[in-house]
């Protein structure tokens, strides 16, 4: 088994709303099956700790006395403490894993660490927060907003995740559509059958020889939205979805992965195509 060609690496942005234990073992299984490096990064964002050296910051301690100025010289061990747990957690994760692993701490802001760091050939995971409450932080969302800038494809992963096993499934919307190659490339890497959900623009779309294809052309539906999408797959059993960036509403792969409960890949056109 071999890393699809088409990727270099797996990079897992975190900040201080760290994954939980399963999302963790997630990632690391995703990288262990396509066989790729895998990038552990958290984001210690001296923003916070700016933030609390000014005179007008102040944290409400219900049992502390009320309001009172933050304490800069504490935050900055928490943060310090916070990036060593979560690095023994990814290290206690990945240490069996046959693949090359490694943590970095970048002191930055999310949406910086993701310029400098996620290249062309990467995969950027954003994962779903386990608690609900998460989701709309304004964290969670500029790491998906950072992701999807830069020049790296991106692997939505939902909190929980419906199997471990099935086809690859490509969502085809333009003739030589860029997930096709990307999802051909993983089936192939992992031995899985390929599914091809072509719009009738799409449809008779040529993948990797040797592979095991099943083409679909829903006719009902429409492969423009996430609710369209979800019901062309309901018979597939899927495990991975790909998708092109721009070929949709930037909203509609996060909900294809919420609604589906797998992984969805999102790639480049541009990083994709010969």
């Amino acid at each position: 088994m071999s890393k699809p060609a088409s990727f270099k690496r797996i990079v897992f942005g975190m900040h201080h709303g760290a994954p939980d234990d399963n999302t963790l073992r997630i990632v690391a299984e995703l990288a262990e099956i396509m066989r790729m490096p895998l990038l552990g990064l958290y984001a210690a964002d001296p923003g916070l700790i700016d933030l609390a050296g000014l005179p007008f910051a102040r944290e409400f301690r219900p049992l502390g006395g009320g309001w009172r100025a933050l304490d800069v010289d504490r935050l900055s061990r928490e943060v310090e403490l916070a990036a060593g747990r979560l690095e023994q957690r990814f290290s206690r994760t990945v240490k069996d894993l046959p693949i090359d692993t490694s943590f970095r701490v970048i002191r930055s802001s999310i949406s910086n660490m993701m310029a400098a760091i996620s290249e062309a050939g990467d995969i950027v995971v954003v994962t779903e927060p386990a608690n609900p409450a998460d989701r709309a932080t304004h964290q969670s969302a500029v790491l998906v907003e950072a992701a999807f800038r830069s020049d790296a494809a991106v692997l939505l992963v939902p909190h929980r995740i419906a199997r471990r096993g099935g086809p690859i499934v490509a969502i085809a919307t333009e003739p030589d559509d860029p997930a096709v190659r990307a999802a051909a490339g993983i089936a192939a890497a992992i031995g899985e059958k390929l599914v091809l959900v072509e719009s009738d623009r799409a449809a008779g779309q040529q993948s990797a020889p040797g592979l095991e294809v099943e083409h679909l052309t829903p006719k009902i539906v429409h492969l423009t939205d996430a609710s369209g999408i979800c019901s062309a797959l309901a018979h597939v059993a899927e495990r991975l979805v790909v998708m092109t960036r721009g070929a949709f509403d930037d909203a509609v792969p996060a909900m294809v992965a919420s609604m589906r409960h797998i992984p969805v890949l999102v790639v480049d056109p541009a990083g994709q195509r010969n």
